[in-house]
């Protein structure tokens, strides 16, 4: 099966996505999903990579335009809405791992 991959971005690409990606992990691991692989950059590096990944995540506010699913995870590190964040998240990778499994 091919992997999810799931793009994180943040403003230095190493530190609140490095907690995002943490929350991602856990996600992954409670949907049972292993076949994932999470890439971290900046904010900047978003539209040059967009076109190898399945899924942006961005730790900040990010108004660019994307081919692909965005979601914004600040609540993850703010803690304002995480529950309902992580579901939303949990619902995007879930979709794309029902497409990649066909």
């Amino acid at each position: 099966m091919k992997k999810i991959k799931i793009l994180i971005a943040c403003g230095s690409g190493i530190a609140t996505s490095t907690i995002g990606a943490d929350v991602v992990k856990e996600i992954c691991k409670n949907l049972k999903i292993s076949s994932f692989e999470i890439i971290k950059c900046t904010m900047t590096e978003i539209s040059s990579m967009e076109k190898n990944v399945d899924l942006i995540l961005t730790t900040n506010n990010y108004t660019g335009k994307t081919q692909i699913p965005h979601i914004s995870i600040t609540g993850f590190i703010t803690g304002i809405n995480e529950d309902a964040l992580r579901e939303k998240v949990k619902k995007q990778i879930l979709e794309i791992y029902q497409q990649l499994k066909q």
